[in-house]
């Protein structure tokens, strides 16, 4: 389905040039929000115009079924090195940007101590510096593990299999048959630290736990050093808060 819906978009973009007004079919529309859907999936790698027409131009051509310039398979160690610079040229701009508002809602609420707990799905997108995490505000998760995959040492044909998975969780059941989960899950685990320590004062402690539904290795997959003692930091005082 994943890629019924790239091929599709392929098109669409290939045919936009030659029909740049507004869409008024309904089937216009539907391309169009592809289009969109597609635009957030990208944004991870900030581009400027001019490397947005390079991607239309692969797009198109590919959809078109003429002779590539690139093979996408030869460039994906470079893409997943493009993808860590931009997320950590956005990382440093979300820092700069977030540091006073994070400072004084720290010390409004008192916190000394956070534990972020979420699916792979959502976490993994911090290992790329995006915190908000809502699909509205982009995505990056196949990259995000391709890149982490990439740095543990993974294969080639390893990555190329994560391209085809449609969930977070069908990739983690991928590695982990391919053995690299545990491997990727470090890279993954170094990321998310880097993004939380930059997003609270230094006197805040954070750590995060994940998790998969994976059915090989459903539970816990991925999680900072200080991650159990915060969890019974916070057993103690729910458990204080009942007596």
């Amino acid at each position: 389905m994943r890629k019924l819906l790239i091929i599709a978009a392929a098109v669409a973009v290939a045919a936009w040039g030659c029909s740049p007004e507004a869409p008024k079919t309904e089937e216009h529309k539907v391309f169009y929000a592809l289009g969109a859907h597609l635009n957030k999936q990208l944004s991870v790698f900030d581009l400027t115009p001019e490397e947005f027409r390079y991607v239309q131009q692969g797009m198109a051509d590919s959809a078109s079924g003429k002779k590539l310039a690139v093979e996408p398979e030869d460039q994906l160690r470079k893409l997943g090195e493009l993808a860590q610079s931009r997320m950590e040229r956005a990382t440093e701009k979300q820092k700069e940007k977030s540091k006073a508002y994070l400072e004084k809602a720290a010390a409004e609420k008192g916190f000394g101590r956070i534990l972020l707990g979420g699916h792979i799905g959502k976490l993994v997108k911090l290992g790329i510096g995006i915190t908000n995490t809502h699909s509205d505000q982009g995505d990056g998760r196949m990259e995000t593990l391709i890149a982490c995959a990439l740095e543990a040492g993974a294969p080639i044909i390893c990555l190329q299999k994560l391209l085809s998975c449609a969930t977070t969780d069908a990739a983690v059941e991928l590695l982990h048959a391919a053995g690299w989960l545990k491997p990727s899950m470090n890279v993954l685990t170094r990321r998310v630290e880097a993004t939380l320590l930059s997003r609270v004062p230094e006197r805040v402690e954070i750590g995060f736990i994940c998790f998969s539904h994976a059915a090989s290795c459903r539970g816990i997959i991925a999680k900072s050093e200080n991650a159990d003692r915060l969890a019974r930091c916070w057993r103690r005082k729910e458990g204080n808060n009942h007596l």
